[in-house]
């Protein structure tokens, strides 16, 4: 008699075969969401910076007698991008200008006042390497000022992780 016998199961490479095509599709999932997660936090920095250039502005309009001070008060000698030398950190740090109190302060104190919370409180939320310019890109009679803040994202895997937020706004 020749019965040739039925085979059963899984023969070893079909079961390696099926190994492989879950972990390429596994670990494609994976690089998915390491991505999302770069990007929440990419989505995230931008919405600070958003909230932290509307603080400034009000900041601004509420002593807007002295506006321009605001301008001349944050380094603004690369043009319109930030100086190399205006982190956030070192507004932050000026212990002067923070222990002025609104009700004892001049104009002008409260401009420097103004900057070093802002900057302490903005350099709380961006990396470290934020920096700032603040410039006036309308004319005397109508002011629309232009705040700039960079950061480098960090653990981006990419040569071009400079980010640049700009926001414009007329007093």
């Amino acid at each position: 008699m020749n019965h040739r016998q039925r085979q059963q199961g899984f023969t070893l490479i079909e079961v390696l075969i099926a190994v492989v095509v879950l972990s390429v599709g596994l670990l494609g999932v994976l690089a998915l969401q390491v991505n999302t997660l770069a990007f929440s936090h990419s989505a995230y920095l931008t919405s600070a910076a958003s909230v932290q250039a509307m603080d400034l502005e009000e900041r601004i309009r509420v002593n807007s007698g002295v506006a321009e001070d605001y301008e001349e008060a944050i380094d603004n000698s690369n043009g319109d991008e930030p100086a190399d030398n205006s982190t956030l950190s070192g507004y932050a740090n000026d212990q002067e200008a923070s222990a002025c109190d609104k009700s004892t302060c001049t104009e002008t104190q409260l401009v420097d006042a103004d900057i070093a919370r802002w900057a302490a409180n903005t350099a709380d939320l961006l990396p470290a390497n934020a920096t700032v310019a603040l410039t006036n890109t309308g004319d005397s009679d109508d002011p629309v000022y232009e705040l700039i803040l960079q950061w480098q994202e960090p653990n981006r895997g990419q040569d071009d992780n400079l980010r640049t937020f700009r926001y414009y706004f007329r007093l």
